[in-house]
């Protein structure tokens, strides 16, 4: 295993990774101020339109005179910036009220436009005590459209009327709301209102309560995102954690099994280099390298002769020993240790980041059976190494 392969495949530290968190988090924490700001806003807005609304219904029926909720959907004819989306209301003139089917034709005709519905013939007119002048759209937001069950298809542009009548009844209308695309930056064009999700959506019912009232956001709260940003700490540490037990774990068997096939090589080597010639010409020590292939990698070479443990103690009894016996015991002990050399073959290995090498030894005994055994038969002093 070389150096670049080993530097190729290294990873993230663990205070790096809590560093990009760190970033991370900051950086949405310094930007959740403008998304909750935004966020209150539209929440401001739905729950005006809200409180209007039960006002509306509340003031019909103990003044017994119809109101409107007009909404101006005004959209630009040629292209340009359109124009900033108003809501007002709007008082009958008269207190008589019309019946139901009469009342339905007048209302569907003022949706539709008109001559007839410029005219306004049941006669109503803008009410200053609860909106004091056309109130805008808060920045950002435009009613996408306004779906009303007495007109078969959705208002999209125009102006829309939701009635709230003494007997208590209120048009059954849905408001549209979505959030304003951004204009262009490099070629300035104007804000597009295309299709896309709705941000906000009040449903109006005949009733006291609201039929349906719901919020969509587009964003996170400061709690969701700390969460979600403990989850992935907690996710990437894990990961890291166990990606970096498994690589060194994968190094580590691949540093043994490059120690096990040098060593087994040298010592191969060591032995059909001496094999069949006298042990006396084994080094004391030698050492050296693998070359360019493995350049963290050395050996080193030590032999010795074998020392044999002093049996002599073992003959020795209560009455005596036998002299000559202690003194053959004694010179074959000797010549036994002559006749077997102790060769050992050490790899050492210098990782990278380490000051102190890694040793792995191998030990292997050269017997040169046919050295001569001074005092016994059969002996031969020019021997060979086995």
């Amino acid at each position: 295993m070389d150096s670049q392969s080993a530097a190729s495949r290294k990873g993230f530290t663990l205070i790096e990774l809590m560093i990009v968190v760190a970033i991370l988090a900051a950086a949405v924490v310094t930007a959740m101020p403008y998304l909750s700001n935004r966020n209150s806003q539209n929440k401001a807005f739905l729950r005006e339109l809200t409180v209007l609304s039960r006002e509306l219904h509340t003031r019909a029926k103990l003044n017994g005179v119809a109101y409107r909720l007009v909404i101006d959907m005004a959209e630009a004819g040629d292209g340009s910036r359109a124009p900033a989306q108003k809501f007002w209301v709007e008082r009958g003139t008269a207190k008589a009220v019309l019946k139901e089917t009469e009342e339905e034709d007048a209302m569907k005709r003022e949706q539709h436009g008109g001559d007839e519905a410029k005219k306004d013939p049941k006669g109503f007119e803008m009410d200053n005590s609860m909106i004091k002048e056309p109130r805008r759209l808060p920045s950002g937001l435009r009613i996408e459209r306004v779906e009303l069950t007495r007109v078969k298809s959705p208002l999209t542009s125009g102006k829309a009327f939701i009635h709230y009548l003494p007997q208590g009844l209120v048009d059954e209308a849905a408001i549209h709301i979505k959030g304003e695309k951004k204009p262009g930056v490099d070629r300035g064009d104007p804000p597009s209102y295309g299709k896309g999700r709705t941000d906000l959506e009040i449903s109006l019912a005949q009733g006291d309560q609201l039929a349906m009232k719901r919020f969509t956001r587009n964003g996170f709260t400061l709690l969701e995102v700390l969460v979600a940003l403990f989850i992935l700490t907690g996710a990437i540490l894990v990961t890291a954690n166990s990606w970096s037990g498994n690589f060194m774990r994968m190094r580590k068997a691949q540093l043994y099994n490059n120690v096990a096939t040098l060593l087994e090589r040298k010592m191969v080597e060591v032995e059909a280099k001496y094999k069949g010639k006298p042990i006396g010409e084994i080094p004391d020590s030698e050492g050296g390298d693998f070359g360019s292939d493995h350049p963290q990698y050395r050996w080193e070479l030590k032999s010795r002769e074998l020392k044999l443990p002093d049996l002599t103690p073992l003959l020795v009894q209560e009455d005596g020993a036998d002299e000559m016996l202690i003194t053959m015991m004694k010179q074959l002990t000797e010549q036994l240790s002559k006749a077997i050399k102790e060769v050992r073959v050490t790899i050492f290995v210098k990782g990278k980041g380490r000051t102190k090498e890694m040793e792995f030894p191998a030990t292997q005994y050269f017997i040169d059976y046919d050295s001569g055994l001074a005092g016994l038969p059969g002996g031969d002093p020019g021997g060979s190494a086995k």
